[in-house]
């Protein structure tokens, strides 16, 4: 094989790119932070052994400015949605065109403006999630919120069919609106494809990067310009982490990227090894990973905590935060110190000076006060990014008060793109989603106990703090705030420091009475005396899966509290014995005192939050299902955790026993796990439900 870009191919990418110069397989990669998946996929572009029509879909305009000069000359690099324009030819693009057509159906079933208008806003709604997400206009999730704004009088089945009429009207009307005049919105670019059959079959060689960020309709396009339906299909090359999917609120989601390949018949390649990160960074990662794997040769790096606010910022070069608050305050304060930032995304200028259009020009302190109040607690992940945006532009707007009665927003904007230029020698700041795909040797956290927040889904947050640890390459620092400080031990720490690299504690005011000449030492909690290791031994009544998987027979010490935390997110499982074992094995450190350090097995520990990880980023049993009876079995492929249907070969009260793909696993059907065998988290078990 002839290398372009990859002189020396690493054993897992050179599997992957035979398959791609010899076999006519679909393939996919599933590829972990900084394994260097994008020099692989360009690499299979050039091992390719006939490229003609190939298109290498990139997941944005960046992207693809970037791969070029990269790739033979006879791939096209393009994002979906500029294929998509490509082939719709020349049209007239209007951001309004969906809300036009729907406020046209809403006048259609009310008269009040008020109502025409909500109706409006929830049509609009459903008919971007019916085409994002591929849902046919009768699914009844759509119809939640349309449900809420029923006339009276007006029966539930009638009121349901006006809404599924309306869906398919809009959908209709879009069509007609391009076919005459042209007119399109951004999501029409994949969307009218589909509904045309234009671009059918077009693309013989489909190379697709960031496929966990894909959603149903970029899906749905990809398979259709591709012709998986056709008599001679094209042919799929797809590379993602699913442990990066941070846009689940956009219709993405972990578990696609492999549906797809299950649907496909796809062959799935692994490249788990991080070229980027030191070992101590993906170790700090396999918390949220149990995929990724440091390289061989990788320094050890260093991970620590700091007091946000005693933090020298001067030493790191990208500060990430999950949302955009905190970052306003800290950039405004290293503005007034005289130190050179940049808030990161080229939209966050545009999408600041928007949400301050809700002052009035001039404004005053009691205005920002008033847009402040304008902010409820969200419930969504989409109402909290508005309210995030609006609470930043708040901040921004008081800033140009400082010694004023009144600013204006032309103020505002200047500050903003002060704020926002780039230069050397500056120090980035940005949220975690606008740093997907950058690297820093030196990056620092923000406020990490923003983590996760409630109104995200557990896996996406999970994703989230994934992408926030892997953009280091030497450093990661977490800069607590005061609360989280105080707490010493957050719910990110997962492997405590040592001691020797563990920070001071936060300076206090001095007391008010004198001190004594020799105060005694504090732990690190706060609480007076030496730190005390301690032995756990286990009673003899102790759960037979607590003797089993004992970590109390190592000689790795750990903070009494940390262990804690980490017991009690294990006992957050589903799983019902992994959730017996923590419960129990906590009730052994529970009383124990706060300056106390436990002695512990911590590769076992590790093994059971992995556990944890993997069964909740696994990916749900594929139909068909087996016509004989049957129940879902976890097992690790790959390491991907995978749902299987295992046939019931026998059962009884206690036990069942299974077949899948020739072995047989009888499980115990109390437990869920396998009968006669030691408690391993590792190990395969029973679905207590399926």
């Amino acid at each position: 094989m002839t290398s372009h870009r990859l002189n020396q191919p690493t054993p897992e990418q050179r599997d992957f790119l035979d398959a791609v110069a010899h076999t006519g397989d679909h393939l996919f990669l599933r590829a972990t932070a900084g394994s260097g998946k994008t020099t692989t996929l360009v690499e299979a572009a050039w091992s390719l052994p006939v490229r003609q029509r190939t298109v290498y879909f990139a997941y944005n305009r960046h992207a693809v400015q970037d791969l070029r000069g990269r790739l033979p000359g006879d791939v096209q690099a393009r994002t979906l949605h500029a294929h998509g324009l490509k082939t719709l030819g020349t049209c007239v693009i209007d951001g309004q065109k969906a809300s036009t057509l729907c406020a046209g159906q809403a006048q259609e079933l009310a008269s009040d403006p008020g109502v025409v208008q909500v109706l409006t806003r929830v049509l609009l709604k459903a008919f971007n999630a019916m085409r994002e997400l591929q849902l046919p206009p009768g699914t009844p999730d759509l119809a939640l919120e349309w449900a809420e704004h029923r006339p009276p009088g007006v029966p539930d089945v009638s009121w349901q069919r006006r809404f599924s009429t309306a869906l398919s009207q809009i959908a209709r009307a879009g069509v007609e609106q391009y076919e005459t005049t042209r007119t399109i919105d951004y999501t029409d670019m994949l969307w009218l494809p589909l509904q045309t059959g234009q671009g059918r079959s077009s693309v013989a060689h489909a190379i697709v990067d960031e496929a966990q960020d894909l959603t149903p309709l970029r899906w749905a396009y990809l398979m259709h310009v591709t012709g998986q339906r056709g008599k001679q299909p094209g042919r799929i090359i797809a590379c993602g982490d699913p442990e990066q999917s941070i846009y689940q609120y956009s219709g993405a989601e972990p578990g696609g990227m492999q549906r797809q390949a299950d649907a496909l018949g796809a062959r799935v390649y692994p490249l788990s090894i991080s070229w980027r990160c030191p070992a101590l960074v993906v170790r700090e990662a396999q918390r949220c990973s149990t995929f990724i794997r440091a390289a061989p040769t990788a320094r050890q790096g260093a991970v620590r905590r700091v007091l946000s606010t005693h933090h020298d910022y001067r030493t790191t070069q990208a500060v990430l935060c999950r949302t955009n608050a905190p970052l306003i305050v800290l950039a405004l304060q290293l503005h007034r110190d005289g130190l050179r930032v940049s808030l990161g995304g080229e939209d966050l200028s545009a999408q600041l000076v928007k949400a301050a259009r809700e002052l009035p020009d001039p404004y005053t302190e009691a205005d920002v006060e008033r847009l402040e109040q304008l902010t409820p607690p969200p419930k969504t992940a989409l109402q909290a990014l508005h309210a995030d945006l609006r609470v930043a532009a708040a901040q921004l707007a008081r800033e140009t008060l400082r010694g004023r009665s009144q600013a204006t927003r032309q103020a505002l904007s200047r500050l903003v793109d002060q704020l926002c230029q780039s230069s050397p020698g500056t120090v980035y700041l940005s949220t975690i989603h606008r740093a997907k795909g950058m690297e820093w040797d030196d990056v620092t956290v923000l406020q990490p106990e923003l983590m996760p927040l409630p109104y995200g889904t557990a896996e996406e947050e999970r994703c989230v703090e994934f992408v926030a640890i892997t953009r280091a390459r030497r450093r990661l620092t977490y800069a607590l705030g005061p609360e989280a400080w105080d707490a010493y031990e957050t719910e990110l720490s997962s492997a405590p420091l040592p001691a020797a690299a563990r920070p001071p504690k936060r300076p206090t005011p001095p007391p008010k009475r004198p001190a004594p000449a020799n105060p005694p030492p504090r732990a690190p909690d706060g609480s007076e005396g030496p730190p005390r290791v301690i032995t756990v031994a286990l009673p003899d009544d102790a759960p037979s899966c607590v003797r089993e998987w004992n970590i109390f027979t190592g000689q790795d010490p750990v903070p009494a509290m940390a262990l804690r935390q980490a017991l009690q997110r294990v006992a957050r499982a589903k799983r019902p014995q992994l959730s017996v074992w923590a419960a129990a094995t906590l009730e052994r450190v529970q009383r124990l005192p706060g300056n106390a350090a436990v002695l512990i097995d911590h590769d076992r520990l590790h093994q059971a939050e992995q556990a944890v990880t993997a069964s909740t980023i696994s990916i749900p049993a594929m139909p068909p299902r087996p016509p004989r009876p049957h129940r879902q079995l976890l097992i690790t492929e790959h390491s991907l955790a995978r749902w299987k249907y295992g046939e019931i070969e026998g059962e009884t009260d206690q036990l069942v026993t299974l077949t899948y793909r020739g072995a047989r696993y009888t499980f115990d059907k109390t437990t869920c796990e396998l009968s006669g065998q030691p408690f391993d988290p590792a190990q395969p078990y029973l679905h207590p439900d399926r």
